[in-house]
């Protein structure tokens, strides 16, 4: 199964309530669905384009594009590699070399310091704009749950840092465990008040998507911002 099989029947049935809301204003479950469908279509054009490895590297603000183009990587079978913003130059390298990444998604103002990244930096700019000109019409690979689509970094105590993938079929079974012991249902809000490079905070917005919950995706953590919610 895919993390993002369920989005078309949310969809259909609650087209017009809120998916995701955050400083750029929200999207229903239908506009939600349309965008990542969109974004799917544009990293495979992007792959015949450039011949990159089915990985993408995030280097973006917490925003929706960010679970945007999240969610479309998990919809093609592909692996999302998150990227620390305040990784330096170096380190951002280091880690962009140990996840094979041959493209990035940069924030427009950040581009350019994934330049020595040896990856196809592709800026959030012209990406919506291209995105926007895609149809919306693609098919999930059926092996999508087996396959490694996220890769995260631990905190290098070696000195070093080390890569760890998951599968969708592993976030899978967490969110089933979760559903069970915390009683979730579709009702129920995500305050997603931390970053989105840490695992935590981009797997609840993701599980909320199964269950057709709203999510409120905070800039950054503000505790008066979080309050006012």
């Amino acid at each position: 199964m895919n993390i993002t099989e369920s989005y078309l029947e949310t969809a259909e049935q609650r087209p017009e309530k809120t998916a995701v809301h955050d400083k750029q204003g929200s999207f229903t479950y239908l506009e939600w669905q349309q965008a990542v469908s969109k974004t799917s279509r544009w990293l495979l054009m992007l792959k015949e384009r450039s011949k990159c490895n089915r990985r993408v590297g995030l280097f973006l603000r917490n925003h929706h594009y960010f679970l945007q183009v999240f969610a479309a990587a998990a919809n093609i079978g592909w692996t999302a590699v998150p990227l620390d913003p305040r990784w330096n130059e170096t380190e951002l390298r280091q880690r962009a070399r140990l996840a094979e990444l041959s493209l990035i998604i940069a924030e427009t103002d950040w581009a350019e310091k994934c330049s020595a990244c040896f990856a196809d930096v592709v800026a959030l700019d012209e990406a919506i704009a291209e995105i926007d000109g895609q149809t919306e019409s693609v098919e999930s690979p059926a092996d999508a749950g087996a396959l490694p689509f996220y890769l995260g970094f631990t905190s290098g105590s070696t000195g070093l840092p080390k890569g760890f993938v998951r599968t969708q079929a592993s976030w899978l079974e967490s969110f089933a465990c979760n559903k069970n012991d915390l009683k979730w249902t579709s009702e129920d809000v995500i305050l997603i008040c931390g970053s989105l490079f840490i695992r935590i905070f981009c797997m609840r917005p993701s599980a909320g998507y199964i269950w057709g919950r709203r999510s409120f995706c905070c800039p950054r953590f503000q505790p008066n911002f979080a309050c006012d919610i």
